[in-house]
């Protein structure tokens, strides 16, 4: 016990102490000369990437009207991709991925004994969606038949994983490479 009171007393002091000023670095002192000339992903940080999200669709001939639903992806490398990636730096092989979805709700509550017919739905025109997929989240607006299309990138592919969409306050969980046409409760209708 005195042992460790005796530690926490030197290193107490220590931490205490100011420096004499000689030893402070002046203005004209450079600290890091070697990162003098290196860009923030050289020197250990992260790049900011700003991609062309249009340009690189197109690009990879991914181009979707609003009729192709389903999930859609294609790998590119980032050195030869431009639109935002760098031509020398961090060289990866990434997953440009499409979603087209339509949503709808349906009109009845319950269980249907029948068949549901497009009469018995309503699209969500015109509604804001927020999705998020891994570790990428973005929002799409539905046109007037309840369709929308995502896109991102990643770096490994994303069509197994949990797809969750939300609206007004309701969301729902989808695998990304099963959406298509989804059906919601009624009180989406709302």
């Amino acid at each position: 016990m005195a042992s460790t009171l005796l530690l926490v007393a030197l290193f107490g002091s220590g931490c205490a102490s100011v420096p004499p000023e000689s030893s402070a670095p002046s203005d004209d002192v450079e600290l890091f000369p070697e990162l003098r000339n290196k860009r923030p992903y050289e020197s250990g940080g992260v790049e900011p990437v700003r991609i062309d999200y249009d340009g690189l669709q197109k690009s990879l001939g991914m181009n979707r009207t609003a009729e192709h639903l389903g999930y859609h992806e294609k790998e590119f490398a980032t050195c030869e991709a431009g639109y935002g990636y760098s031509s020398t730096h961090s060289c990866q092989t990434h997953r440009f991925v499409v979603i087209g979805f339509q949503l709808y709700c349906r009109q009845s509550e319950g269980t249907v004994s029948t068949t549901l017919r497009y009469e018995d739905m309503q699209p969500l025109s015109g509604r804001t969606v927020n999705w998020e997929l891994k570790s990428d989240r973005g929002t799409v607006v539905l046109d007037t038949k309840g369709r929308g299309q995502l896109r991102g990138v990643f770096s490994s592919s994303p069509k197994s994983n949990r797809l969750r969409i939300a609206t007004r306050g309701d969301f729902l969980y989808m695998q990304a490479g099963e959406i298509r046409r989804v059906i919601a409760p009624s009180k989406w209708c709302d």
